[in-house]
Formats: C-alpha cells, sequence, structure tokens
C-alpha cells in the first residue's frame, strides 16, 4: 500500500497547491479591481472639481466680457447679445467638429488603458 499512499499524498499536495493558488489570484484580482476603482474614482473628482473651477471662471470671464463690451458699444444688451451669440456659434462649431472630438477622445483613453494593462 505504499505506492497508494504516495499517490494520496502526492493528490492532497496537487489539491492544496491548486487552492492556494486559487486563492492567490482571487486576492489578487480583488486588489486590481480596487485600484482601477480607486483610480477611476480619483480621476472623476479631479475632473469634477477642476472642471467646475474651470466652467466657474469661464462663466465670470463671458460676464466680464459682456459687461465691457456694453460698456464700449454704450449698451450693456448689445454687449450680452453678441457675447450670447459668439457662445452659440462656438457651440455650433464643436457641435460641427464633434466626431474628431470624440475621436481624439477615444484614441487617448485606448492608449491609457491598454498602457495599464
Amino acid at each position: 500500500m505504499g505506492a497508494f499512499d504516495k499517490i494520496k499524498a502526492s493528490s492532497k499536495m496537487a489539491i492544496d497547491a491548486g487552492e492556494s493558488y486559487v486563492e492567490h489570484t482571487k486576492a489578487y484580482y480583488e486588489l486590481k479591481v480596487f485600484r482601477h476603482t480607486a483610480t477611476g474614482v480619483i480621476t472623476a473628482l479631479k475632473i469634477l472639481v477642476i472642471g467646475s473651477t474651470l466652467l466657474l471662471g469661464i462663466a465670470f470671464l463671458v460676464l466680464a466680457s459682456a459687461l465691457a463690451l456694453g460698456a464700449l458699444l454704450g449698451n450693456l444688451v448689445y454687449g450680452f447679445l453678441i457675447t450670447g451669440v459668439g457662445a452659440l456659434l462656438l457651440a455650433v462649431v464643436l457641435y460641427l467638429f464633434r466626431k474628431k472630438i470624440e475621436k481624439w477622445v477615444l484614441s487617448r483613453l485606448s492608449a491609457l488603458f491598454f498602457k495599464s494593462v
């Protein structure tokens, strides 16, 4: 029965090694998911904070330019009207180039994603 005991011991060692591998692999992927989740949350938070600050700054610049243009023209309504039309024209230009913007964003994101994998 010595051969049977050796086979049984070898099988037990193989099972233990397999279980250890599964546990370590599970822990590795849990850490990897945590890392990617944390990176995503931190990036979203940075975008939110920086974006909102940037948006507030742009709003004040637009308001100041509309007031300055209105004072220059002698009528505040004209200043706000010209500034509003300028913003609408910018929106139309961005809309017309949306496909190029999407391609640019996708190429940047894919470079970042496949670099981290």
